[in-house]
């Protein structure tokens, strides 16, 4: 539950991705799609780095091993589950088991808590089970042991959330590699305060070895406002400007991923690039740089009741779809690449797919109007977040993924896809949502589909 600023409204600092009324500069229409989409591939290569794109691939082959083991345990309804979910099915599957973690060189460490496996009844059954989990990887995997399963962190993630922000928690997590649950709390908390969270932690049943408990930033949610001067024509691309106005002033976000639901055609982004988040009651109008109208909000689920002190709901995403532009108000199934460090645009990748939920230490990627393409490391999964909107209100953005950067996401970047590099296009695995001076946070593609139901992307 991290109080983080929503990537949108308020006047006040810096990340909450809605921004500055700022454009992208209009690709060259000289260069053929070919061309344009080979400089686009040597743009990623130069944004990650050889090295890192070496390991980005090593990651990528091991998460996929790891999926192909889970699918072999608990069938096909396996790649619909989050991490959280995953774990704890496998743990019933598997005694003991308490997670995994994909190193850069491809290798995958599976945690298995001794003690629960021993209580775990039939030993023969639970051995064969671990058997087939690992052949299922190609036995590419190496296991460690560890003091709580996936189910014990779970139950003792669930205590932590119970409490929210109520105590100063402002975010939860559960670190796979550390076997620990990871709970940071608002860094301007007195030392008597953390003291007396850590006992209520102990109280609530928590093990004071089972956490560990870090000072966090409380963001606010930020907005600029102005009139664009790099402004993409029609169609809009993935990663482009679009515009929408709320009581408070004129704003910006960037362009999701175009895609079409029950048969219309439209695009995601942020929920809170609107004027309500959570709701569809405003029915927000988005418009490209030069003002041509290119859709509104149509589809932005209400907010459910849970133990975040929220004022607008909980979801799994903070995500809308808006339908009802022109026909050629959006750019079907292509990403827009820029230069490192630049808004020029070089040329576009094909959309070839969605991964559900992303992998701790695989390598993402995204197109935001404020920064451009940018690539950054999973560090964590299943966060439950508590998001400021600067103004006063917050929401729940439960089971997000964050990343440790400070140039990853910036105002105005809001609403972006998230995506995978597969070496030929992008495979889409969320979009952005918050933020701070540390932190950026997307909801991940498999949350965004539950809410908002099937999209077609390519």
């Amino acid at each position: 539950m991290k109080n983080l600023f929503c990537l949108n409204r308020a006047t006040a600092a810096a990340l909450c991705l809605t921004g500055l009324a700022l454009g992208f500069p209009a690709m060259a229409q000289a260069q053929s799609e070919r061309a344009a989409a080979d400089t686009a591939i040597a743009t990623i290569a130069a944004v990650a780095g050889q090295q890192e794109a070496r390991s980005t691939d090593l990651v990528a082959r091991a998460h996929a091993r790891a999926g192909a083991a889970a699918r072999a345990l608990l069938g096909q309804a396996a790649d619909a589950l989050n991490p959280d979910e995953l774990e704890a099915q496998l743990a019933d599957r598997v005694p003991g088991f308490a997670g995994w973690v994909h190193h850069d060189d491809g290798t995958t460490v599976l945690r298995l808590a001794r003690s629960a496996q021993a209580a775990g009844g039939d030993r023969a059954a639970a051995a064969a089970a671990l058997a087939a989990l690992t052949l299922a990887m190609d036995n590419s995997v190496e296991v460690k042991p560890a003091l709580w399963d996936s189910r014990q962190l779970l139950g003792y993630k669930d205590k932590v959330f119970a409490m929210a922000s109520v105590q100063g928690v402002i975010a939860v997590s559960i670190d796979r590699q550390a076997n620990r649950v990871d709970v940071a709390y608002n860094q301007e908390l007195e030392v008597a305060a953390i003291d007396a969270l850590a006992a209520q932690l102990a109280a609530a049943g928590v093990p004071v070895a089972a956490v560990m408990m870090r000072p966090a930033e409380m963001p606010i949610n930020v907005a600029t406002t102005g009139v664009s001067v790099r402004a993409q024509p029609l169609p809009l691309a993935a990663g482009a400007q679009f515009n929408f106005s709320t009581a408070s002033g004129n704003f910006v976000c960037s362009l999701g991923v175009p895609a079409v639901r029950a048969g219309v055609r439209g695009f995601v982004t942020a929920s809170h690039c609107s004027q309500r988040t959570y709701s569809v009651s405003a029915g927000t109008s988005m418009t490209a740089p030069n003002g041509t109208f290119v859709g509104r909000e149509t589809v932005d689920p209400a907010g459910f009741s849970c133990s975040l002190p929220d004022t607008l709901g909980c979801r799994e995403s903070d995500a809308l779809f808006a339908s009802g532009g022109p026909a050629n108000a959006v750019d079907f199934g292509r990403v827009l690449i820029t230069n490192t460090g630049s808004l020029t645009v070089t040329g576009t990748i094909p959309v070839r797919g969605s991964r559900a939920y992303p992998t701790v230490g695989q390598t993402v990627y995204k197109t935001g109007r404020t920064t451009g393409t940018r690539s950054g490391r999973v560090a964590r999964v299943c966060v439950n977040a508590l998001v400021g909107n600067g103004a006063g209100a917050t929401y729940g953005a439960l089971c997000s993924v964050e990343l440790n950067s400070t140039t990853f996401i910036q105002s105005g970047d809001s609403g972006s896809s998230v995506w995978i590099y597969d070496g030929v296009g992008a495979l889409i695995t969320g979009i952005v949502s918050y933020g701070s001076s540390t932190t950026g946070g997307f909801s991940p593609w498999g949350g965004v589909t539950k809410e908002l139901g099937t999209l077609i992307i390519r």
